[in-house]
């Protein structure tokens, strides 16, 4: 469980400040009020998130098929933790819902997407290789991540730094695959690198599934519309930046009561979200 102890002193004032309070500390009083379990884990300690070291990590896992990139091992490293829980008497196994921000946003989503045992996602301000159009002309995109992070991607990602107006998927489909799972988009305004703009019409290109196994996909119109925890591609922004923040908290705590308690939601909670 992430304590926060690491984010004292300077650094942890300085990083909290532009990242939020939540960004290294689990509000586990508000989840545990929620009716909520919560369980983490460290995914560098599966597959370091360092350059020099992951792709060595990465061909020394085993197995028939070794992962490529981390963000697809992290993926893994969801389902394995899911697959554990699940050997828990105290745990609900048809309530897992698996919440990521960033990076782990990105390799959440990945994870809903090949386990059926995954019950929910919530992936906040998964960014490019997430929820937002990989051919979008804003945000992080494709070039920026392969050279800054090239290990979070397959190799063969570079073959597309030039050439991602040929690029024959996107990430709408991504996520019209997790349907009928239920999924929250997190975003912040001014959060321009993870291109909440984009995430917005991938889920809007996405919501034609969900409507089609019978869930509520987004409503027509523009992005600043009101969150509807009860959707099966559920959207979210606030203003602020790439952090995990006290709004942030309430909305994961209310799209989770929405799908998954038998006591309904907790209209504080959505309040406070809206």
């Amino acid at each position: 469980i992430c304590d926060g102890s690491e984010m004292e002193g300077a650094f942890g004032f300085v990083a909290t400040q532009i990242f939020g309070t939540y960004i290294a500390k689990v509000p586990l009083e508000r989840f545990m009020d929620a009716g909520i379990a919560y369980a983490s884990f460290y995914g560098s300690d599966f597959v370091p998130d360092r350059r020099a070291e992951a792709r060595d990590v990465m061909a020394n896992l085993g197995g028939p098929v070794a992962p490529t990139s981390t963000l697809m091992a992290w993926a893994y490293a969801y389902s394995a933790a899911s697959q554990i829980l699940e050997t828990r008497a105290d745990i609900d196994p048809d309530g897992t819902v698996l919440l990521g921000h960033s990076r782990f946003g990105k390799a959440a989503l990945l994870a809903g997407v090949w386990d059926n045992r995954i019950d929910g996602v919530i992936a906040h301000q998964a960014g490019f290789a997430g929820a937002s159009l990989s051919r979008s002309q804003t945000g992080e995109g494709l070039k920026r991540m392969g050279e800054s992070y090239p290990h979070w991607l397959a190799p063969q990602a570079r073959d597309w730094f030039d050439r991602m107006d040929e690029l024959p998927v996107d990430q709408h489909q991504l996520l019209g695959l997790l349907a009928p799972t239920p999924v929250l988009l997190g975003n912040g305004r001014r959060d321009v690198w993870s291109d909440p703009n984009s995430s917005f019409r991938a889920a809007q290109a996405a919501s034609s599934l969900y409507e089609a196994v019978g869930m509520t996909g987004l409503p027509d119109g523009g992005m600043k519309q009101d969150f509807d925890p009860d959707a099966g591609i559920a959207w979210w922004l606030r203003p602020g930046g790439h952090s995990v923040v006290s709004e942030d908290i309430d909305t994961f705590i209310a799209f989770v009561q929405a799908h998954f308690s038998d006591a309904g939601i907790n209209q504080s909670a959505v309040q406070a979200a809206e």
